[in-house]
Formats: C-alpha cells, sequence, structure tokens
C-alpha cells in the first residue's frame, strides 16, 4: 500500500523566519497569515502533496478549529497549545 505524503508548516515560524513575509506582518498578522496559506496552497497545487498548516492560539482564548483553505488544511490551535505541541500530539505517532 503506497503511503499518502503530507507536509506539516508551523505557519508562524515561517512567517517570523522568511524576508517575503515581513512586510505583511507589518501590517497585520491577519494579512500575512492570509498570503502565506495563499502561497501554501499554491505551492501544494504545483508538487501534488498534501498541506497542513498549523498556526498556534497560545496566549489567545480560542477554542481551536480547522478549514481548508486553497485546497489545504488550515489549523488553528486552541488556548494554551502551541503549534508543535499540536503537532507532535496529532502526527508525530
Amino acid at each position: 500500500m503506497k503511503t499518502k505524503k503530507l507536509i506539516i508548516i508551523d505557519g508562524y515560524n515561517i512567517l517570523n523566519a522568511w524576508e517575503k513575509y515581513k512586510p505583511f506582518l507589518n501590517l497585520s498578522f491577519e494579512n500575512a497569515r492570509h498570503e502565506l496559506i495563499y502561497d501554501m496552497g499554491e505551492y501544494s497545487k504545483l508538487i501534488g502533496i498534501d498541506l497542513l498548516l498549523v498556526f498556534d492560539a497560545y496566549k489567545i482564548n480560542f477554542k481551536g478549529t480547522s478549514e481548508v483553505i486553497k485546497g489545504i488544511e488550515v489549523v488553528y490551535t486552541k488556548q494554551n497549545e502551541t503549534a508543535d505541541q499540536y503537532i507532535e500530539k496529532n502526527w508525530m505517532k
């Protein structure tokens, strides 16, 4: 049986590390997230591999949610859960 490939990305790590997203971060986190989601959706289509993009709500009162945007799954973690914790709990089995 062939296993399906999946790329898992901690969204805020990319936003804070890549120069491309600095101007968007200067506007707002929301603008930066939208740009990254668009780019990762295009990348996923280009390479033909599923992509999971995780943003943490670590210090925000939030219950967590998941949605498909631009063909990729985008997860916003619940309060007090980092993206790393979400990834380890759900995908590192």
